[in-house]
C-alpha cells in the first residue's frame, strides 16, 4: 500500500509528540524540589532550638538556618517565668512554647544596636514573616523593635512598635509582616533606650529558586503545552 503525504506527516507529528511528552515528564519529574519554592516556617521556641542554642554560644545553625549573636551570647528564653508569656497566647500563634523565643546575653535583644541577632540562610531567600515575643507597646513610651537586611549595618530598616496594649495579644507576641526579597540574611535589634527588649519567636520565608531550574520547568509546561495543541 503507498503511503500518502498526510500518513507521512502524521506519523511524524505521532513520533514528535512522543518524543516531546517523554521530555516533559523527564523534565517534570528531576525537577529540583526547591525549583517551586515553598514556604518554611522555623519556631524558635522549640525543643529543637533549645538543644542546640545551649549556653555560651555565639552561633549556631538548624535546617539551613544560622542564628549569630554579637554582644552577648545567644541565650534561650526557657526559665519558667519566660515560658508564661507565649503559652499564655499558644492558642492563638501555635507556637511551640518551650521558652519565649531567642535572645541576647541575659535575657532577650536589648541595648539598642550594641546587641543584635543575625538570622541567615544557606541560600538566598524571601522572608515573608517575622514573628516576635515580650515586645510590649504599653512599657514606658512602648517598647521598639527594628529589623533590616544584612549585617552589620542593615539596609531595608523597618521598625516595629506594637500600640499600647498590643491589642490585648498575651505576652507581647508581635507578628511583624516584615517582608526581604532574595537576601541571605537579617538582623533584629532593639531601639537604643533603656527599656526597649524581645525575643525572636518564629520566622517564615520561602527559598528562591535557580534560574536554571526555572528554565527547566518552563521548558517542561511549553512542552506540554505543544502536546495539548496537537491533541486539540
Amino acid at each position: 500500500m503507498d503511503l500518502q503525504p498526510s500518513d507521512v506527516k502524521g506519523d511524524a507529528y505521532r513520533l514528535l509528540g512522543g518524543f516531546m511528552k517523554k521530555l516533559a515528564l523527564a523534565i517534570l519529574t528531576f525537577l529540583p524540589l526547591h525549583a517551586i519554592a515553598a514556604l518554611m516556617v522555623e519556631d524558635f521556641t522549640s525543643a529543637a532550638w533549645q538543644s542546640v542554642v545551649g549556653s555560651g554560644k555565639s552561633t549556631t545553625s538548624l535546617n539551613g538556618v544560622t542564628l549569630t549573636s554579637y554582644g552577648g551570647s545567644l541565650t534561650f528564653n526557657g526559665s519558667h517565668s519566660e515560658r508564661a508569656g507565649c503559652a499564655g497566647g499558644a492558642a492563638s500563634h501555635s507556637l511551640a512554647c518551650r521558652g519565649d523565643g531567642i535572645g541576647i546575653g541575659n535575657d532577650e535583644i536589648t541595648e539598642g544596636y550594641r546587641q543584635r541577632l543575625e538570622i541567615s540562610f544557606s541560600d538566598p531567600v524571601n522572608v515573608r514573616d517575622i514573628h516576635l515575643l515580650d515586645l510590649f507597646g504599653n512599657e514606658r513610651t512602648g517598647e521598639i523593635a527594628w529589623i533590616g537586611s544584612g549585617n552589620p549595618f542593615p539596609d531595608l530598616v523597618q521598625t516595629f512598635a506594637p500600640p499600647s496594649g498590643n491589642n490585648g495579644v498575651s505576652g507581647g507576641y508581635w507578628e511583624t509582616g516584615f517582608t526581604a526579597s532574595n537576601v541571605i540574611s537579617i538582623t533584629l535589634f532593639s531601639k537604643g533606650d533603656t527599656f526597649s527588649d524581645f525575643a525572636a519567636a518564629r520566622i517564615a520565608y520561602a527559598t528562591v529558586p535557580e534560574p536554571g531550574s526555572l528554565a527547566m520547568l518552563f521548558a517542561g509546561l511549553l512542552a506540554l503545552g505543544f502536546l495539548r495543541r496537537r491533541v486539540s
